[in-house]
C-alpha cells in the first residue's frame, strides 16, 4: 500500500513553538478579502483562463512567507464551488472543487480505510495541482468518531492526515 503521514496538533504546537522561540524562521500568513476589481486583472485574467466556466464573485489576498496568493472564488453554472489560487507571477497553483462525498473516487475511499478504521468523510475537495496531481482533501469522522482531515493521491498511494485529534 503507500505511504501514511500524521501531520498531528502537536506537530503544530511544536512547529509554533519553534517559530516563536526563533529556532526556525518563517512569516506568518496575512489573509485578507478585497473586491474582486481591486484584484490585478492578470491574476483574474489567469484563474478566468483556468476556469471559464466559473463567474468568480470573490477574492482573497494571502501573503506567506513572502509569497501572495489571490484566491478565486466562485460558482459553475450548475452551483458548484470552486476556488482558483493564483500568485503574484500570474500562474495557477491549485484549483480546488467541492464534491460531493459520494463521487470521492473508490480508490480513494479504500486507501482511507487501510488507514483509519471506520472513515466516514462529511466533506470533500478535489484539488488539481499545476503539474495535473489531482488530490483529494477529505473531512470525516473515524470510528471513534474524532474529526480527521486527510489528503489523498487519486490513486489513492499516499495518504497524509492533517489533522488527527487522537494523535
Amino acid at each position: 500500500m503507500g505511504r501514511v503521514t500524521h501531520v498531528s496538533r502537536f506537530f503544530g504546537a511544536l512547529c509554533a513553538a519553534a517559530l516563536s522561540a526563533g529556532l526556525v524562521g518563517a512569516e506568518a500568513a496575512d489573509e485578507k478579502t478585497i473586491r474582486l476589481k481591486k484584484a490585478p486583472a492578470e491574476a483574474l485574467a489567469a484563474a478566468q483562463e483556468a476556469r471559464p466556466d466559473v463567474t468568480f464573485d470573490k477574492v482573497t489576498v494571502e501573503v506567506e512567507d513572502g509569497v501572495t496568493t489571490y484566491e478565486f472564488s466562485g460558482e459553475t453554472e450548475d452551483g458548484d464551488r470552486v476556488e482558483v489560487d493564483v500568485v503574484a507571477d500570474w500562474a495557477v497553483t491549485e484549483i480546488e472543487e467541492e464534491i460531493d462525498v459520494a463521487d470521492i473516487p473508490a480508490e480513494v475511499i479504500a486507501a482511507v480505510s487501510v488507514e483509519i478504521e471506520g472513515f466516514e468523510p462529511t466533506g470533500a475537495e478535489k484539488s488539481t495541482r499545476p503539474d495535473g496531481a489531482v488530490v483529494y482533501e477529505l473531512e470525516g469522522l473515524n470510528a471513534e468518531g474524532v474529526e480527521v482531515d486527510i489528503e489523498v493521491q487519486a490513486d489513492g498511494e499516499s495518504v497524509i492526515v492533517l489533522d488527527d485529534e487522537t494523535t
